[in-house]
C-alpha cells in the first residue's frame, strides 16, 4: 500500500517553540496546555505535551502558536508515547 503524500510540506519550529491550547472553543482564550511545538505546515503542526487532558479525534480546540494569534484547529492524530506524554497533530481551521 503507498504512503498517503502529504498536502502540504513540514518544517521544523523553531528550537523551543511553544503552543497553548485551549480545549474549550469559546470567545475567551484560557490555555490549560502547554506544549513543544515539533514541525509545522501551513495547514497545522505536530505537538509533544505532557497532560492528563485526553484528545480524541476531530476534537476541536484552541491552539496559539508562538507569536501567531490563538485559532480553532481539529485534532487528526494523537500517539502516547508514555503515560501523560503525547504527541498530537492538529489541522488548523482558519
Amino acid at each position: 500500500m503507498a504512503a498517503k503524500k502529504r498536502k502540504s510540506i513540514r518544517f521544523k519550529s523553531v528550537p523551543m517553540s511553544i503552543a497553548m491550547v485551549d480545549l474549550k472553543v469559546t470567545k475567551v482564550f484560557k490555555p490549560t496546555i502547554t506544549s513543544l511545538v515539533i514541525n509545522e505546515s501551513y495547514t497545522g503542526c505536530a505537538l509533544l505535551m505532557a497532560c492528563d487532558e485526553i484528545m480524541v479525534l476531530d476534537q476541536v480546540v484552541m491552539v496559539k502558536v508562538s507569536e501567531l494569534e490563538p485559532m480553532k484547529a481539529r485534532v487528526v492524530w494523537c500517539k502516547t508515547l508514555e503515560e501523560n506524554i503525547r504527541k498530537v497533530g492538529v489541522e488548523f481551521l482558519e
